[in-house]
């Protein structure tokens, strides 16, 4: 879960088998960080966004991913402003809704020539299949 972490203190410890890692006292709680390139950029008395794991059983809380400072509620060293416009221009055409249509008209086909050819298996005229094929994938 991502969140403003305020870092009261770092810490850096030594685990029962040997592997370095730093305890985070923050505003959140005692903090436990396994990647040494995150605990290196952080400094007691500043805010970071962080993305915070918790433990399966509840009890541990872990550092997993550092986002950034937060300066004035922005990242890094200046502010930046991003317009609609800038976004909605970025957007690229979702090419998937028009293949999935495709597929999907591929499937119904196959499915129709198949549900004829059991009719005309099972003793029903030819004529009488795409008949019956017609009225249930007009009406179904």
């Amino acid at each position: 879960m991502k969140q403003q972490i305020k870092i009261e203190s770092v810490t850096i410890k030594e685990s029962q088998n040997g592997k370095k890692y730093a305890s985070l006292t923050t505003n959140a709680g005692t903090i436990s960080c396994f990647e040494s390139d995150i605990y290196n950029k952080l400094s007691a008395g500043k805010t970071y966004d962080m993305e915070i794991s918790k433990s399966q059983d509840g009890k541990f809380l872990n550092a997993r991913r550092l986002y950034g400072e937060v300066k004035d509620g922005f990242y890094g060293d200046e502010k930046e402003t991003i317009t609609v416009e800038e976004v909605v221009e970025d957007v690229k055409p979702d090419k998937f809704a028009e293949a999935r249509l495709e597929k999907n008209a591929q499937i119904e086909k196959q499915v129709c020539i198949k549900s004829a050819k059991d009719l005309v298996i099972s003793g029903v005229s030819k004529e009488d299949a795409v008949k019956i094929v017609k009225y249930l994938r007009e009406n179904f």
